[in-house]
C-alpha cells in the first residue's frame, strides 16, 4: 500500500514538473496509436521469422550426383560423388577403391 502511494507521488510530481518546464508527450489519437501496435507487433513477429527462414541451411542432395558406398572395413554407409574412383571413410579413415 505505501509502495503504490509512493510511486503515486512521484508520477504525479513528475508529471507536474513536465508540466511546469513545458515538456509534455506527444499526443495521438487511438487509431494512430493501434496502428502503431500492430505494426511493431507484427515487425517483430516476422523479421525474426524471415531471418531464421533465410539462415536455414537446408542442403538437398540430388540423387543423380551420389551414391552410397559401404565401407568394407567398418560398414559404415557414406555418400560420394558418382565420378570419385578412390574414397576415404569418415568414420575409420580407411581408403577404398570404388
Amino acid at each position: 500500500m505505501i509502495l503504490k502511494a509512493r510511486e503515486f507521488i512521484i508520477g504525479f510530481l513528475l508529471s507536474i514538473s513536465f508540466h511546469i518546464l513545458g515538456l509534455s508527450l506527444f499526443k495521438i489519437d487511438l487509431t494512430t496509436g493501434f496502428f502503431i501496435y500492430l505494426v511493431l507487433t507484427l515487425t517483430g513477429v516476422f523479421i525474426p521469422w524471415i531471418f531464421f527462414e533465410y539462415c536455414k541451411k537446408v542442403k538437398h542432395i540430388n540423387p543423380l550426383e551420389k551414391v552410397i558406398f559401404r565401407c568394407i572395413i567398418c560398414a559404415h554407409s557414406y555418400l560420394i560423388a558418382k565420378d570419385e574412383t578412390l574414397t576415404k571413410c569418415p568414420m575409420c579413415g580407411s581408403l577404398s577403391d570404388v
